[in-house]
């Protein structure tokens, strides 16, 4: 028995030694997982885009009535296939956060961060705290841009939730939409994305409803009329590069090679956006151009004429025709509508050509260089659905609601090369949990 326990100790000292010997020659010290009991200090984190995705990020969070100007943003960027991080590890990133008091239902510290020297195609977990007092939130991670041009995001619109079954309702429709497609590299949400904008009490809600997929990767929403002030939009969905313009919430970014842009459609002069645009866009080198925003310029639903919607058309659809602005992502009226191409005039524009192409239980639209922009408007993923009465917008709209479906529709939207593909899927959340394909369009682009 002694020659045995000689044994085993001279085989873990050799063991031993080895480890020690291999992190020399690599110039470190061993290192293992960080374990730690995450403290609920620190609450609705979410993850933005700063002006391109694959370098840059924004972090936000909240406190109640803690730590002002006391915490870090914790980054540890790994390997694709890493499960878990490793954030005592000597290439971890520390970005210092920046307090403001927000008072709404109560007083609360919002925390900003952002970087734009994170690494393409990279891999980072992330967690928010204080360093000093080693208090951490739960981690998260996102993956950034890796600069080819294939990658698919996710489209939704309008949770507008405030009670517990609008909340379970967006819930489950978003887990499974990410259930489905594993694909999926950042979500667009188009605005109401809560009921009431000044409570902090919906907001709080929101973010625990879909909490493992906010921290898990990038969001980049549209702010709506349930909202109402971009002050609260941009506590929750941080823009760090947002114009120096007071009250209005529009950005843009790039992914891929595509340009994004979100527009804030609750203010009825877009002059100042539209300059935002062309200033983006004139220095863009990117194949696509999506414009995102709320409100709905070609909708068969009760606000298809309001005064402000009919504003906005006015102003954005010559812009959007003359800028070759690909695609629309848009809400507000809670039902499905899909325009054909529409020019400058706003009227039904031509394309090189347009087939019909039959797939596995659904068919595709296709358009080659199509004349125009097409403008499209999800269901929402809540619980709240609107009737199409408005037959104004008939003449442009390809597929679209003639009544009131209560059925969720979220979209993904595929960019490979230089097809452009969006598949608008039915969740059938109240009868058979069955995902269909509702409506498909393909956009090419050739010389």
């Amino acid at each position: 028995m002694k020659n045995i326990r000689i044994f085993i100790v001279i085989v873990l000292t050799i063991v031993l030694s080895v480890a020690v010997a291999a992190a020399v020659i690599a110039g470190s010290t061993p290192i293992t997982p960080y374990t730690y009991e995450p403290c609920e200090d620190f609450a609705n984190i979410a993850v933005t885009f700063y002006e391109n995705g694959a370098n840059g990020r924004a972090f936000s969070f909240t406190t109640a009535g803690l730590y002002e100007n006391e915490c870090v943003v914790q980054l540890d960027p790994a390997e694709k296939e890493e499960a878990e991080p490793v954030f005592n590890a000597r290439d971890n990133i520390i970005l210092d956060a920046e307090s403001s008091i927000y008072i709404v239902n109560g007083e609360y510290f919002v925390h900003r961060a952002a970087t734009k020297d994170l690494t393409a195609g990279t891999k980072y977990f992330y967690r928010v705290g204080n360093e000093e007092l080693d208090r951490w939130s739960e981690w998260g991670s996102f993956v950034t841009d890796d600069g080819d041009d294939d990658f698919t995001f996710l489209y939704i619109t309008d949770p507008q939730a405030d009670t517990n079954q609008d909340f379970d309702s967006f819930s489950e429709t978003m887990h499974t939409a990410f259930d489905q497609h594993d694909n999926i590299e950042f979500v667009a949400s188009m605005g109401d994305q809560v009921e009431w904008g000044p409570s902090q009490y919906q907001w709080d809600k929101f973010f625990a409803a879909i909490k493992d997929i906010i921290m898990s990767t990038t969001f980049a929403c549209a702010n709506g009329n349930h909202e109402i002030f971009p002050d609260i939009m941009n506590a929750h969905f941080y823009i760090p590069n947002m114009p120096d313009l007071v009250g209005i919430y529009y950005y843009a970014f790039e992914y891929g090679d595509c340009l994004f842009m979100v527009i804030d459609t609750n203010f009825m002069n877009l002059s100042s956006q539209l300059d935002f645009m062309s200033s983006v866009m004139s220095k863009s080198k990117k194949t696509w151009n999506i414009l995102g925003m709320h409100y709905s310029m070609f909708s068969s639903g009760s606000h298809a004429e309001d005064d402000n919607v009919m504003n906005e058309k006015e102003q954005l659809v010559p812009f959007i025709s003359q800028n070759k602005i690909d695609l629309v992502i848009s809400g507000h009226d809670h039902n499905y509508a899909r325009t054909y191409p529409i020019d400058a005039a706003g009227n039904v524009a031509t394309a090189d050509n347009k087939e019909f192409v039959d797939q596995n239980g659904y068919q595709k639209t296709v358009y080659t260089n199509p004349k125009g922009g097409i403008y499209v408007i999800n269901r929402c993923v809540g619980t709240k659905f609107y009737g199409s009465s408005n037959r104004f917008n008939d003449y442009a709209i390809e597929k679209g609601d003639s009544e009131t479906v209560r059925i969720p529709i979220y979209s993904t939207i595929t960019i490979s090369g230089n097809k452009l593909t969006y598949t608008a899927y039915e969740y059938n959340i109240n009868t058979t949990k069955e995902i269909t394909v509702f409506d498909c369009i393909e956009i090419i682009k050739e010389p």
